[in-house]
């Protein structure tokens, strides 16, 4: 304590304070950190007194050493709190006005994107479902396709067999005998002595190549017929020429008969002028021409189907009317 009645006590951070003797056993505030400091409740000892040299004590809550005296320390007026929670409220309205207001932009981009996204799925549902159906035709056209495959195998399979058949069948007395019958009847439509010779011809190599088989025996039976055939053929190409030739003969005979009964009918007719024995020659002569003119043509109709070697039957036929 000093001279003036105050408790001199030195704080924590250094500086020499000096507190009323009334304020001994308490605590003060230090002007200079605003820590608190107690204050000793017993008389300090003079030694503590702050020197010339450390300068004044402080005073906060202390009564600095060369400061006049006070009365007592007064605590220090508290501050009114509710301009502070008023500012504070207002704070936090702004604040969530401005949350609000970034939490609404978001929701409406949030519904933005969920709408984007529900269009984005329903165009993935639906190309989902093109997919679908062109993966259902591709499916169905390779189904298509495996069963054309198939059958075409199968019909493959058939030909090779029927080929491997046919090899076999054409070492067969019957696939040879088909063959000629075949032939035998072409020649029938054709009802000519060479397609008769090829028939011939097929049905001989069954009788040379299988002359044990029973169709041996039936082609030589068709051999038989087809040269009948070729035989009666030239018979009545034979009789028909000797048609020709004596139509031939009856107009040159005829012709030649006409021309004496003219010549007579003629001499007749000088010595007789009025007498009617010449009709007689006339109506010889009209029998005659008649012969002559139907001989003719029946030979014609004729030497279309008759060999005419070098074309002399033909020129016989049309000079028959001619003979002297």
């Amino acid at each position: 304590m000093d001279t003036d009645g105050k408790i001199v006590v030195t704080c924590k951070c250094g500086a020499k304070l000096a507190a009323k003797a009334s304020l001994a056993g308490q605590q003060a505030r230090c002007p200079s950190c605003k820590a608190m400091v107690d204050v000793p409740a017993t008389v300090g000892n003079p030694m503590d007194a702050p020197s010339p040299q450390d300068g004044p004590a402080q005073t906060a809550g202390f009564v600095s050493s060369a400061q006049p005296p006070e009365t007592s320390m007064k605590p220090k007026a508290a501050r009114p709190l509710l301009p502070l929670v008023w500012g504070l409220v207002g704070a936090l309205v702004v604040v969530l006005g401005v949350c609000m207001i970034v939490l609404s932009a978001r929701n409406d981009q949030i519904q933005k994107t969920e709408a984007a996204l529900g269009e984005a799925i329903k165009a993935r549902d639906s190309v989902a479902s093109e997919l679908e159906k062109v993966r259902k035709q591709l499916d169905d056209s390779q189904h298509v396709a495996t069963s054309l495959q198939e059958s075409l195998n199968a019909e493959k399979a058939k030909v090779v067999a029927l080929q491997a058949e046919n090899v076999q069948l054409k070492q067969t007395p019957r696939y040879y005998f088909d063959q000629a019958v075949g032939a035998m009847k072409t020649a029938d439509g054709a009802d000519t002595d060479d397609a008769d010779q090829a028939a011939i011809t097929k049905f001989q190599e069954i009788v040379q190549r299988f002359p044990e088989d029973a169709l041996s025996s039936a082609a030589k039976s068709k051999i038989k017929e087809l040269n009948d055939r070729i035989t009666g053929r030239a018979r009545a190409l034979a009789k028909a020429q000797q048609e020709v030739k004596r139509l031939i003969n009856v107009c040159v005979s005829s012709s030649k008969q006409a021309r004496r009964i003219e010549r007579e009918g003629a001499e007749y007719y000088a010595f007789h002028p009025v007498d009617s024995g010449i009709v007689s020659y006339i109506r010889r002569n009209e029998e005659l021409s008649s012969r002559i003119a139907k001989a003719k043509e029946s030979a014609m109709k004729l030497i279309d189907s008759v060999p005419d070697p070098g074309g002399r039957l033909l020129e016989m036929i049309k000079e028959c009317d001619r003979q002297e």
